[in-house]
């Protein structure tokens, strides 16, 4: 099945834009990539989820957080490379397949091991238009280079932002999920985080949740990247210029 849902990605979204969002992780959590697939005809989008994990922790994992990794990985839902740690080699392929098939226009990231998957890209001989998405409360700033007169609008990635559009897809019924246990579980296991400052704006907390939450993270910064790219060009800036729920099941 996992080879299965690339294809339909493929039969279905060939060429179409696509915005991703990504969390990497190393032994203890999953890694997501997400992809964001904005509809024209109306107004919602279609989002897509995939997973990895490292094959050699799976069954003390599966102990440890009570979930059946086992089940998903038999099922497709989880690519399982071998080792104890996961490598950002099969991520870095499929960015790559990602950007072939789809017109990608943008891979909102966490920078937590950038690094590593940047040698993997080099590797590749790949360059994506990389942005970072900042996971807390905080802004993001643009990067030294970039022109001053986008320098002076605000950086389009925000968490509580992001979050507030999950929210609202889920509400309005215009986000469409393709079905997948293993981001059920992470959505199920979500808590947020407000804000201390007294506003009303929220993230997602990996500490206080419950279980793995990356899937919820990923999909949340894919909708990001794309909600910034809809917006005019006076709100976002021209980043992609200067760039190095509904029910699930």
């Amino acid at each position: 099945m996992a080879s299965d849902f690339f294809s339909n990605l493929l039969e279905d979204y060939q060429g179409r834009p696509c915005f991703a969002g990504l969390d990497l992780s190393f032994g203890q959590d999953l890694s997501a990539l997400a992809l964001a697939f904005p509809q024209a005809d109306d107004g919602g989008i279609d989002l897509f989820v995939e997973f990895w994990k490292p094959a050699d922790v799976i069954a003390d994992h599966e102990y440890r957080d009570r979930v059946k990794y086992t089940l998903w990985r038999d099922q497709g839902f989880l690519h399982t490379p071998p080792g104890l740690v996961l490598k950002t080699t099969p991520i870095a392929a499929r960015l790559a397949e990602v950007q072939q098939a789809f017109d990608l226009q943008s891979v909102a990231y966490d920078k937590y091991r950038l690094k590593d998957l940047e040698a993997d890209l080099e590797a590749e001989n790949l360059t994506l238009p990389m942005m970072e998405h900042p996971q807390g409360f905080r802004r993001g700033t643009w990067p030294r280079e970039t022109p001053d007169d986008i320098k002076a609008t605000a950086y389009p990635l925000w968490m509580p932002d992001s979050v507030r559009l999950m929210e609202t897809g889920v509400i309005e019924r215009t986000l469409r999920i393709q079905p997948n246990p293993v981001l059920r579980w992470n959505v199920s296991a979500t808590v947020v985080r407000e804000d201390p400052a007294g506003t009303d704006n929220r993230i997602l907390d990996k500490r206080r949740s419950t279980g793995r939450i990356d899937g919820a993270v990923a999909a949340c910064m894919a909708l990001g990247a794309a909600d910034a790219a809809a917006a005019p060009p006076e709100a976002r800036g021209s980043y992609l210029e200067t760039s190095e729920m509904v029910v699930l099941g």
